[in-house]
């Protein structure tokens, strides 16, 4: 079991602040900034739940390098938000399976990681403007029974 947690200083954060910007990470996705399901699931939950989507934080599984989207602070627990687009349409587009999110959590408890799953439905509704209050509701709770 090979577990390696990197964190960036704040020097190198700047360094890589831009998209594409870090030569040590060339492949996947480059992104820096939140999503918006990324955002509203911040502003929601304690402040023991640490944004590291932005990779600041690097776990090496059995089959590859994860950046997860957040981590609890002195726990090895982290939190995953699954965009529609990236961890389905876009599999599927490209003739593959989307995610099933039970692999993920399966690879991350190999290298003793628990992990919880969000899709990105669950954080927001349809409409561009408004956050389903009961959602993000059962969101929390959920957050928090997984931070006990």
């Amino acid at each position: 079991m090979f577990i390696e947690e990197i964190y960036f200083s704040e020097t190198e954060k700047g360094r890589y602040s831009g998209f594409g910007s870090n030569p040590a990470i060339s492949t996947g996705i480059n992104r820096i900034v939140k999503t918006r399901p990324e955002r509203v699931f911040d502003e929601i939950t304690p402040d023991n739940v640490e944004y590291v989507g932005n990779r600041v934080l690097k776990i090496r599984t059995k089959n590859k390098i994860r950046y997860p989207d957040f981590k609890i602070v002195g726990q090895n627990k982290i939190i995953e938000i699954f965009g529609i687009y990236y961890h389905d349409i876009l599999k599927v587009k490209d003739g593959g399976k989307p995610d099933n999110p039970k692999d993920l959590i399966r690879e991350y408890k190999e290298v003793g990681y628990n992990c919880l799953i969000f899709w990105e439905y669950e954080i927001l509704k349809n409409s561009r403007k408004e956050y389903p209050k009961s959602n993000l509701d059962r969101v929390l709770k959920r957050t928090l029974e997984f931070i006990k």
